[in-house]
């Protein structure tokens, strides 16, 4: 069975995409030709192949890389991976940026109705009466 690999939101709304990148912490699971189930939010999405990974270190990340994979700036990727895991030496250590190839046709990560929704006692009217879901 493939190994998971949770997404805890759909970061710069990649997990749409057939290729895309993540940058973890180094794990044998992420070496090219492996594949992972994936998951948003504990739900499951689809299969992936590992394509490509390669070590980087934290500050050898370029804008370019951290916008790509999740929509910010090097230095709030930067502060986000140091908050995460705040135990793991990233100046000894480094990551891996991970490029991933989607297996399998994939219903779109939705986003919930109710952000769409400008009124908030609609939103929670349709909430209540389970026409939609938060998740």
């Amino acid at each position: 069975m493939p190994d998971k690999l949770s997404f805890s939101k759909d970061w710069n709304k990649k997990l749409n995409a057939d290729y895309y990148t993540t940058i973890r912490l180094p794990n044998k699971k992420y070496t090219p030709g492996n594949e992972l189930q994936v998951y948003c939010k504990d739900r499951y999405i689809y299969n992936a192949k590992v394509l490509y990974s390669q070590e980087v270190m934290i500050n050898k990340l370029t804008e370019y890389m951290t916008l790509i994979d999740a929509g910010m700036c090097k230095s709030d990727f930067q502060a986000m991976m140091l908050k995460m895991y705040p135990e793991y030496n990233f100046e000894k250590y480094p990551l891996v940026i991970v490029l991933l190839k989607q297996l399998e046709f994939v219903k779109p990560v939705e986003v919930p109705k109710f952000i769409a929704m400008k009124d908030y006692s609609k939103t929670m009217e349709a909430l209540n009466n389970k026409q939609i879901s938060m998740l």
